[in-house]
């Protein structure tokens, strides 16, 4: 019987569902999944006429992309890091979000200095096989990140600088 109560106890205080706990490192993979999609249909509609019929299909499609990357990226920031891994997870998730929120670009060339020359100070320390999959989504993710800054860069001065 005193089993039992313990288990009950032990559901109580931890909660009765199945799922997983939600921490960056599990939404991050996500994350940068529809930050990929997002720059991908980006691109497309560059290259795209806004007379095309192709190009409302494109916009439709990376404002979805969009959402559901903002959507990530505001759970991964409302999170506390747990592991020394998640700091800089979290760190390049807000880098990204004020890249975004940086409509004129008055800040991109810091932001593609910063990227090049400093993040692989991002990186973690490679203990074991987790960590290098963790560098192996923060170089992705740095990697995006420039081609974010191409992507919406409307200056050729700055294009042919980069």
């Amino acid at each position: 019987m005193a089993i039992i109560a313990n288990i009950m106890r032990h559901i109580r205080n931890e909660g009765a569902n199945d799922d997983p706990a939600v921490s960056i490192l599990t939404l991050f993979p996500q994350f940068l999944e529809a930050f990929a999609d997002f720059l991908d249909y980006e691109s497309y509609l560059s290259a795209v006429q806004s007379w095309d019929p192709a190009f409302a299909s494109w916009q439709r499609a990376s404002d979805e992309a969009k959402e559901r990357m903002l959507e990530l990226q505001n759970e991964i920031l409302a999170e506390t890091p747990s592991l020394p891994a998640e700091k800089p997870i979290k760190l390049i998730v807000y880098a990204l979000r004020i890249a975004l929120l940086d409509e004129d670009g008055a800040q991109r060339a810091q932001f593609r200095k910063l990227i090049r020359n400093r993040g692989h100070e991002l990186l973690v320390l490679e203990t074991c096989d987790a960590d290098r999959r963790i560098n192996a989504l923060l170089k992705r993710t740095l990697i995006l990140f420039d081609q974010l800054l191409d992507v919406f860069s409307f200056d050729a001065f700055e294009q042919a600088e980069a």
